[in-house]
C-alpha cells in the first residue's frame, strides 16, 4: 500500500507508520534486564531498531512461519503466476463482470477485469515445475506464463487476439494443511501476539472480516452474532497447539 495514503488514514488514530521496515522476532519483556522487565510489554525487532508493542498482528500471510516457526508444521506456501494486458479490451469485448474463474485447485485459472479495461490473469499452478515451491516469489515463471497466455488463446481466441501481455510476476500464497486461517492468539509466545492469515490463495474476499475478527479478539470486543464467533472458534490458532 501507499506509505503516505497510510500514514494519512491513520493519523487520527495517532499511528506512527513504519512502511519498509523488515521484523525480526518478538520477545517478552525485552530481555534485557531489571528495567527492560519493569516495563514490560514486547519488545519486535526491526530494521530500524527495537520497537516495545503492548500487542502484535503476524499478518505477513505466506510469510507466517518466518516470524513464528511454529507454525510451519501445519502450514504450505506456493507461488502463483499472473499475466498482464499491455492493452485494455476494446468495448464491444468487454464483460459485464469484474472477475471470474475457471477449475479448481492448482489448475484454477482466475482473471480480473480492471477498471481501465485491461486484464490480469493468473493461476495455472499445475503447469509449474514445483507446485508447492515455498515462499520466495522473486523472479517469474515463464513456462506457466507461457501457458496462461495458451490457455486464454484457447478459451477466448476473439479477445486474446487483441491483446499483447507486458507484465508477468509471481505472489505469495498461504495454505494451512487443514484449510482454515489462523487467527487469534499465538500460544506459547508473550501475551498480546496475535496471528491473522493463512487464506489459501482467497486473501481478498477473506481477508477484511478475519482482519476485523483479530481486532476484535485483540480489543475484547464481543463478536457481533453466533455465525462470527463460531467462525473465531473455527480460526483459532490454538487449535493447533
Amino acid at each position: 500500500p501507499d506509505a503516505d495514503a497510510s500514514a494519512d488514514a491513520n493519523a487520527d488514530a495517532d499511528a506512527d507508520v513504519e512502511a519498509n521496515s523488515a521484523a525480526g522476532e518478538d520477545h517478552g519483556d525485552g530481555g534485557d534486564g531489571e528495567e527492560e522487565e519493569a516495563r514490560g510489554g514486547i519488545v519486535l525487532h526491526t530494521s530500524l531498531g527495537p520497537i516495545r508493542c503492548g500487542r502484535i498482528v503476524v499478518a505477513t500471510n505466506a510469510w507466517l512461519p518466518r516470524l513464528l516457526p511454529e507454525l510451519a508444521p501445519h502450514f504450505r506456501a506456493a507461488t502463483n503466476s499472473v499475466i498482464a494486458s499491455a492493452q485494455p479490451l476494446p468495448e464491444e469485448l468487454r464483460w459485464p463482470c469484474a472477475a471470474a474463474a475457471w477449475g479448481g485447485g492448482m489448475a484454477e485459472v482466475y482473471i480480473s477485469h480492471r477498471c481501465d479495461g485491461r486484464l490480469v490473469v493468473g493461476g495455472l499452478r499445475s503447469e509449474a515445475s514445483e507446485p508447492w515451491s515455498g515462499d520466495d516469489d522473486s523472479g517469474v515463471d515463464t513456462v506457466v506464463a507461457d501457458k496462461l497466455v495458451g490457455w486464454m488463446e484457447e478459451h477466448f481466441p476473439r479477445l486474446a487476439e487483441t491483446l499483447t501481455w507486458e507484465r508477468v510476476w509471481r505472489g505469495a500464497l498461504a495454505f494451512p494443511r487443514d484449510g482454515k486461517p489462523y487467527v487469534g492468539a499465538v500460544p506459547g509466545r508473550p501475551t498480546g501476539v496475535f496471528v491473522c492469515g493463512g487464506f489459501g490463495g482467497h486473501g481478498m474476499p477473506r481477508c477484511f472480516g478475519h482482519a476485523r475478527m483479530a481486532a476484535q479478539l485483540m480489543s475484547g470486543v464481543p463478536m457481533c452474532d453466533l455465525e462470527e464467533a463460531e467462525e473465531a472458534a473455527r480460526c483459532d490458532v490454538a487449535r493447533l497447539f
